[in-house]
């Protein structure tokens, strides 16, 4: 909810995830990207799937060298 009033009254509205020692920070990543998408799954690379079981239930498994962000957003994020 804080994210859409922010955005509601922004141009952009950016998110950090703090990583850990597990690297749980792309794995909550992916999850906040479920959320916004409501019910529709998301792409998750099968690596990340066989770090992060838990992530099956928000998951439509990676076909190919399709990325859960576009390269351009990743480039950015970096």
């Amino acid at each position: 909810r804080r994210v859409e009033a922010i955005a509601a009254h922004s141009d952009r509205c950016i998110v950090i995830f703090n990583n850990t020692t597990g690297g749980k920070a792309v794995a909550n990543a992916l999850q906040f990207r479920a959320a916004l998408n409501g019910s529709e799954r998301i792409s998750v690379p099968a690596p990340t799937l066989a770090m992060f079981p838990f992530l099956d239930s928000i998951a439509r498994h990676a076909v190919g060298g399709e990325l859960p962000f576009s390269d351009a957003a990743y480039r950015e994020a970096m």
